[in-house]
Parts: structure tokens; sequence; C-alpha cells
């Protein structure tokens, strides 16, 4: 037997003996991932110290936290990703002759492998040079270019690639069968440095952990069998474009009384089948108090509908006893898509939810972007729903996602923490947002008068540099105050609008940045930021966002370097390749 399927036989010698003890049962034949529930609800379990760390992109180290966790891997790492850099800082041993500074450059790398400090591409080669069992199926693998340069990179390092033909969109990985990495950042540059992400380490959590290694089985093993799944070789580029248009079914168990629940869209067997977004729903009517909910994508209509007659139901009767408080923050990204229907935003204000933006820019521009990233439901300040699921039909059935559901005391730890995010998110820079009205407004002739308004709020401008959570009212008030200003096409095609100040006197966009500061004392209302689980995770500084960086991603240029004429690339050299646009 070859030992790329000694494993899976393993497994499935042990999925065949849970199936002879549920013979005369009356159980109905059901698939070998099914098998794989019963397999671990007839496994002896022994209670642990389970645990569970938060990292908070962009302002703790998210890259290193991942790297850590690899860095104890002994026999396999299992990877599930939609996107993954190859950025490297890898130093070759130079050889006891070599010249002594090359020794010393090669000694400090080898200090940082061995304390976790490096990129995870770096941690992953050195695991894989180790005998590590490395295997990452990566979204879209070998069909576009940036998928295709990692796996290269990947493949040449030691680790195993594979791509579904559905949009894989899970960013998890399981360490040694015992550690679980998941949440709803990519492993990329923006993910760690540009946007508001969250991921989970989990530890001792083995029923959550063999759930998602099930799953990792399925996208491994099972689709590609069905033919649903390709494996990665550089020798048959290029890869013509898969058949999506298919559904899988797994059957997956679920215990309602477990601290930590996963639930995954492989689940549903057709387009009637709507898995996540029913769990949200369920745990959105069950509130008492409270719902608060981060969501980059807002879209599906089955969870909006759901979530206005709730507020209709509990808000919009005469017992005030009976209201629940909801709030609702998206990305930018939903407040034009909001206007054209794609987004359900505009449906939540219209029945009077409260929503904000997280607002970075006049108007989302990608290259630019700095996205209010999170998946998370918060209700009662004691249930909390993350993962990688965006609240849209594509996330549901058209690409491989996860939720995990937290409840119990065991979770408050990490549901007050992931709370806190909201809270700092919610308020994010508030205090700034009257004065930069103010600024927006102003004429020749005013005392303070301000020709040059920010375009796009990026860390390290010396003019202006803070996002700010906004109100929809409140973000129409700036825009309309910019009768000349023109959001950018959807397509993000026109490159000007990379530029950095939008010229009232012109009506053009500009990146040489004006003398002086937009507003005075900016620093002063920047919102202070919580504490994280692990202040190990801290990054040093004290804005809410972390210097400039990824030059070759176009959106976190040095602005002095930051000429009309220089195009963003997107996707190169680790960035985030383009959200799922079917998302929108």
């Amino acid at each position: 037997m070859s030992s790329e399927r000694k494993e899976l036989h393993e497994f499935a010698n042990g999925l065949e003996r849970a199936s002879l003890q549920r013979k005369g049962t009356g159980m109905k034949s059901i698939s070998w991932s099914a098998f794989a529930v019963l397999a671990l609800a007839l496994t002896p379990f022994t209670a642990s110290a389970q645990s569970e760390t938060l990292v908070i992109s962009p302002r703790e180290k998210q890259d290193l936290a991942i790297s850590k966790v690899l860095l104890e891997a002994k026999s396999s790492i299992y990877m599930a990703l939609y996107s993954i850099s190859s950025e490297s800082d890898w130093v070759d041993d130079p050889g006891p002759n070599a010249d002594p500074d090359d020794q010393a450059d090669y000694a400090e790398f080898r200090a940082k492998l061995e304390r976790g400090d490096v990129k995870p591409f770096d941690m992953l080669k050195w695991k894989s040079e180790q005998g590590v069992k490395c295997r990452l199926v990566l979204h879209r693998a070998g069909l576009d270019p940036w998928s295709v340069a990692s796996s290269k990179a990947y493949e040449a390092s030691g680790v195993e690639v594979r791509f579904t033909h559905k949009t894989m969109h899970h960013k998890f990985a399981v360490v040694d069968k015992q550690v679980l990495i998941n949440g709803s950042g990519n492993w990329s540059r923006g993910a760690a440095e540009r946007y508001s992400e969250n991921t989970v380490i989990y530890r001792d959590h083995k029923w959550l952990v063999k759930k998602f290694l099930q799953e990792f089985y399925f996208l491994w093993y099972e689709l590609l069998d069905a033919g649903k799944a390709t494996e990665f070789d550089e020798a048959e580029l290029p890869y013509a474009e898969p058949d999506v248009d298919h559904f899988v079914e797994r059957d997956v168990r679920h215990w309602d009384d477990d601290p930590v629940q996963a639930f995954f869209t492989s689940e549903n067997a057709d387009r009637n089948e709507y898995t996540c977004a029913d769990t949200i729903i369920r745990e959105m009517r069950n509130a008492k108090s409270s719902i608060v909910v981060l969501a980059n994508h807002f879209n599906m209509a089955r969870i909006s509908r759901a979530l206005i007659e709730i507020h209709r139901e509990r808000n919009q009767n005469a017992n005030p006893d009976d209201d629940v408080e909801i709030k609702v923050l998206m990305d930018l990204g939903e407040y034009d898509a909001g206007l054209s229907g794609i987004s359900r935003s505009r449906d939540l204000e219209r029945a009077g939810i409260e929503c904000r933006y997280k607002v970075f820019s006049l108007a989302f521009f990608y290259p630019r972007s700095q996205f209010m990233h999170h998946k998370v439901l918060i209700t009662d300040s004691s249930r909390m729903i993350a993962g990688s699921y965006n609240w849209s039909s594509t996330a549901e059935h058209k690409n491989y996602e996860n939720i995990t559901l937290h409840q119990g005391p065991s979770q408050q730890d990490l549901i007050d923490a992931m709370e806190s995010e909201f809270d700092y998110l919610w308020d994010l820079n508030r205090k700034n947002y009257k004065d930069f009205l103010a600024a927006t407004r102003s004429q020749p002739g005013d005392a303070n008068y301000k020709r040059f308004v920010p375009h796009h709020f990026l860390p390290g401008l010396s003019y202006y540099s803070s996002p700010m959570t906004l109100s929809r009212e409140e973000l129409d008030a700036i825009r309309e105050a910019l009768p000349g200003y023109a959001p950018p096409p959807h397509d993000g095609a026109d490159d000007s609008y990379s530029r950095l100040y939008f010229d009232k006197e012109t009506g053009e966009l500009v990146s040489q940045t004006p003398p002086g500061t937009f507003i005075d004392d900016e620093a002063a209302g920047l919102s202070p930021l919580p504490e994280p689980m692990d202040a190990s995770l801290s990054s040093s500084g004290e804005l809410s966002a972390p210097p400039l960086a990824d030059p070759a991603a176009g959106n976190t240029q040095d602005p002095a370097n930051d000429g009309s004429d220089t195009k963003p690339t997107v996707g190169i050299n680790g960035s985030l390749p383009v959200e799922d646009p079917a998302n929108h």
C-alpha cells in the first residue's frame, strides 16, 4: 500500500469498526464521512485542559503566532487555506569557511527559526526538512497566477499541494492532529498587517480538532477520488478551468452541549440546505438581550430577513422588557454595495437596525483596503459564532467554509476578548469625525481651510492616517461636502484611485502629501487598544494600525514614492487575492 493511502486506510478501518458496532440498530446506510463522526462518538474521551488564544490583526502578530504553533509540529501539518504568503527570509547555512558576516546572518536567522519568529513559509520549509508531513489545500492552486506562484514555492519546499474545484475559503490548519488554528484571517501579509481579523488557536479540543481533521480528509482524499479536486503538478500547467457546479454531502453529527461546535458548508446536499446560515439564524432567534454582528460581507437575504423579523418582533412591540439590542458592523465595501442591492446593508438600515462601517477611504478601492474582515456573531455576551464564513449565498453553496459555535463558561474569556474587539471597532476613532467633517466642509477664505481631503486613511501618513467607524449618514455627509468626487468603478480598473488625496479646487486625485495636518491632534482622537489575550503577541507602537508595508501590492507604498504612474499589483508577494467577487 502506498504511503499516500496508508493514513486514509487506517482512518477507514476505524470507521468500519464503528460501522460494525452499529449493525442491527436499524440505522440507514451512510457514507464514510458520516462514519467518521460515529467513530468519534465511540472514541473514549478524557477531559483535558482546553484552551483558546485569540489573535487580533492588525495590532497583534498573526504571522508569528501561526509560526510558533507550527514550530511545535512533530509529525504533521494539514492546512486548508484560501490564501497563503510565500514570502521568505530564508538564509542558507553558508558553511564553516564562509565570510563571518554570512555566518552571523545565518546564526541570527537560525535563532529566530528556533524561536518561531519567522514567516510561516520559512517555518513550513524547516518542518518539511525535518520530515514533518506538510499538506496544503490551496484555493485555485493551479489556476490563478498568485496561487500558482505560491504552489510552486511550497512544492519546492517540500509541502504537498492540492486544490478543490469549488472555492476553498477555509483558513484552518491542524498540527499533529492535536492543535487547531482557525478564524477569519488568511495567512497573508494583508491579514497580518492591514485587515481587522481574528485567528484562534485551540489546544486540547479533541472533538473539535477531529471534526476539522475529518473536513481536511474530505478535501484531501474524497474530493480527489470523486474528480472534484486536483493534485498540483507544475508539469501539468496550465490547468483547464474545472466544473464547479456540484455538491458533495457529508454527514456531520453535532452535540448541543459541546463548548465548541463546528459546522461546514460541505454538509449541504443541495441549494435547499443552509447548514451555516440556519445555525446563525437559530442563534440570533435565541438571543435574550443583545445581538452584535461583525460581517465582512452581509449579502444573504435569508439572514437579513431573519434579523429584520427579530428586530420587528422584539423592538417594535409594546413591551420594552422584550427588547433586544442589535448592532451590525460591516466593511466599507458593503456601503456602496448596499446602494446597488448586492449587500443587505440598506435593508437593515431601512428596518431601523443600527449599522456602521469601517471607513478607511472616501470610497472602497481594493488596492488600498483595510478590510473589516471578521465574520462573527455574539449574542447575550455569552455565545459566539466565528470562522471563515461570509454571510452570503456564495459562501453557503459555492465555497468550502466553516463556522464554530462557542458557548459555556470555558469559552467566556474568548467571547469577552472578541466582544472587546467589537466594542473597539464599533467606536473606532470616532472622536476625530467632527473635526474631519469640518475640515472637509471648509471653504477658501476660512481660517482653517483645507484644500486637500484624505482619500485613503493609510497608517503612517503625516497628513491624516486613521480609519473611522461611521454610520451611512456620517459618511454621506463627508461625500456630500465633495461634489466633485465620484467613487471608483466597481471593477477597480481606474488606477488613479490609488492616489491619496482629493483636491477640492481641481476635483482631481493627487498623491503629493500636503503640508501640515488635516485635523489638529489626530492622535488624541484615537481609540484605546483592548488588552490582548496573549500579551506576547502585542504589536509595538501606539497607533490603531501597523506601519506601511507590502509596496508590491500597491496599497501601502511610501507616500513619497507614490507617483501617479504606479500601477497596483494585486495578489503578488504574499498579498491577499481579491475575495470571491460573487460574494458581492
